[in-house]
């Protein structure tokens, strides 16, 4: 009877288990030989890692952009308070900086600044 896998585990996971799982399964049967499953097994394992891999690397941008969203909302906050006292180019500013906090580039502000356009903002009641 075969073994279930964990229930509690990634889908990356889960598939190396299943291979793993079924590799040894026929190991034992003596249907591969034992050159042939080091090297299947090598494969699996470079295979798994190179998925924990992209899924850190994925949990790390998201973080990204979770704090990037975080400081941008702060931003917001101050600028809601603080917007009547500002001037048009301030207020234009400081959102061209939240937009650019939140899509965690700033490229595009850097050249916009640099370039100096009139920026025309109308007057908030």
């Amino acid at each position: 009877m075969e073994q279930p896998p964990p229930k509690k585990i990634e889908a990356y996971e889960k598939m190396a288990w299943m291979l793993l799982r079924d590799l040894y399964r026929r190991f034992r049967k003596h249907e591969i030989s034992h050159d042939a499953a080091k090297s299947i097994k090598a494969e699996i394992q470079g295979l798994f890692s190179r998925a924990e891999t992209e899924r850190l690397q994925l949990k790390g941008i998201l973080y990204q952009g979770q704090e990037s969203i975080r400081l941008a909302g702060e931003r917001w906050e101050t600028i809601v308070h603080s917007s009547l006292s500002m001037t048009d180019r301030e207020l234009a500013e400081t959102l061209l900086d939240i937009v650019s906090a939140m899509v965690g580039e700033s490229v595009t502000a850097q050249a916009v600044r640099k370039s100096r356009p009139k920026m025309v903002m109308p007057k908030m009641s």
